[in-house]
């Protein structure tokens, strides 16, 4: 799997993140359970019982509607301390 600048980036962040190792799962690389940025829904229901394995963020993240979309997310996961 090749990993491009945003995947290092979220890796950096979610290593020194003051919850990683209570709140974050080393997870495979299969493509179930996705939230896709071609496809972007998802189930907040499912979401917040922790469904999702991963998420691909819709591109560029300065996009000022990209960038509402995933606070959305973020925020509706539990997780918006990473804001």
């Amino acid at each position: 799997m090749i990993w491009l600048t945003d995947e290092r980036m979220l890796t950096g962040y979610l290593q020194i993140w003051k919850d990683f190792n209570n709140r974050c799962i080393r997870l495979d690389n299969t493509f179930e359970r996705l939230i896709d940025r071609d496809d972007w829904k998802y189930d907040l229901n499912l979401l917040k019982k922790g469904y999702y394995r991963d998420a691909h963020l819709p591109k560029p993240f300065h996009n000022p509607q990209n960038k509402m979309i995933i606070h959305q997310l973020l925020k509706d996961a539990n997780i918006e301390e990473l804001l």
